[in-house]
């Protein structure tokens, strides 16, 4: 009797284990997502400038090696964290936003304490439907897997860090084009024309016009006569 009770204990102990073991199986099963294909993803990370300062703002840049593929409702990638590591050992999180059409993105940060801080671009991975056979890709589900980038470190030091020096006005005679180091010659280079749309015209958001009347541009006409040329004079661009 002893035997046969243990043979019916084990031969219902081995219905269970089945049971669980199918269920278990069925529930990934319907779980599971079908994907056209699977791509490995790779992402990478910098962060500017470096050594700093004690309270100045570093720029974390971010960037995977894969552009977001087009499609007809575009998203860039999404969900990646800045793991930071604080010279104590303590942890913090930062959250980015989307990235931009080339996949790339950036957050600012702002070291409190002195030491070296490590830095860790984390990217969870990422669904993209493609709709209308956009980038090359057949119209369905795609997966872009998970990624992290190297650790990369910052020293931040007691002394603040000075900035670039910008590129003094001249005081010779110039032509354009300006390089777009001379930041600080926005204040003399008024000029620049902006276009909205095709066909539309704009102005120019960034600088000041000359305040005198002065020949902004002028445009050929005809031949001869005194409607060879057409000049624009005052203060407005466009």
């Amino acid at each position: 009797m002893e035997s046969t009770g243990n043979k019916i204990v084990a031969a219902i102990t081995l219905v269970s284990l089945l049971i669980i073991s199918m269920t278990s199986t069925l529930i990934s099963t319907s779980n599971a997502q079908t994907y056209l294909a699977s791509y490995p993803s790779s992402i990478f990370l910098s962060v500017s400038p470096n050594p700093i300062g004690v309270d100045q703002t570093v720029s974390v840049i971010f960037w995977l090696a894969d552009s977001p593929p087009s499609h007809a409702n575009y998203v860039g990638w999404k969900g990646i964290t800045i793991e930071i590591t604080k010279p104590d050992n303590t942890k913090e999180t930062k959250i980015a936003s989307e990235t931009d059409d080339i996949g790339a993105s950036y957050i600012t940060y702002v070291p409190q304490t002195t030491g070296t801080y490590k830095f860790k671009a984390i990217f969870p991975g990422q669904e993209i439907n493609i709709v209308g056979n956009r980038y090359g890709l057949s119209d369905g589900l795609y997966y872009y897997e998970p990624a992290e980038s190297r650790v990369v470190e910052l020293t931040v030091q007691e002394e603040p860090i000075q900035a670039t020096p910008e590129t003094p006005l001249p005081t010779f005679y110039w032509t354009r084009p300006i390089t777009a180091e001379n930041r600080a010659w926005t204040a003399i280079s008024g000029d620049w024309l902006e276009s909205r749309g095709l066909g539309a015209a704009g102005y120019n958001e960034y600088t000041t016009a000359p305040e005198s009347a002065h020949i902004m541009w002028t445009k050929p006409l005809s031949f001869g006569g005194h409607h060879g040329r057409r000049i624009r004079l005052g203060k407005s661009l466009l």
